[in-house]
């Protein structure tokens, strides 16, 4: 029925349609590189969901003394991070599962490609975004330092003043 014309038959451009294929069907093969890169997004993302819900509650952020600067926010950061961490460790678990099938079975579409750079993005964002908390608690350690340094540095010219 979708025969073409006698005269189409032999044609060049008939040849060549007949010997085509879509591009999706002849992707290169995943470089190993890239599947490394995805396997360590998927790590990142368990990492992150784990580092989660070792950080304090919203509540003890809140309502601490130990937190100087922005303590609103950090807490309702922290209990939105809380709250994806969960979704997130099934997301990395099932990254890395589908990572591990395209070891063991390499897959040649370009969809594939995408979803091991989709999975490295996904890895370093949650990475990042659980990093920020940790960034937080660092600066605030290092400007209790500077208030204790400065509380010394105060005491001591005290003493040197009361010891004239």
């Amino acid at each position: 029925m979708n025969e073409p014309l006698p005269a189409l038959r032999d044609s060049l451009l008939h040849r060549f349609v007949d010997e085509s294929i879509a591009y999706e069907e002849t992707g290169a093969p995943i470089p190993r590189p890239l599947l490394l890169y995805a396997t360590a997004g998927g790590a990142a993302m368990v990492l992150a969901a784990f580092s989660i819900t070792i950080w304090p509650s919203p509540h003890t952020i809140a309502h601490s003394g130990f937190f100087l600067i922005a303590k609103a926010a950090l807490a309702g950061f922290v209990a939105t991070l809380k709250v994806l961490a969960l979704p997130l460790a099934l997301t990395g678990v099932t990254t890395l599962a589908i990572t591990g099938y395209l070891y063991l079975r390499p897959r040649r579409r370009i969809g594939w490609h995408y979803a091991c750079v989709g999975e490295l993005v996904a890895g370093a964002g949650s990475l990042g975004a659980s990093a920020l908390v940790f960034v937080a608690i660092v600066a605030t350690v290092i400007i209790w330092m500077l208030i204790f340094t400065a509380g010394l540095a105060l005491l001591g010219r005290v003493l040197i003043a009361l010891a004239e």
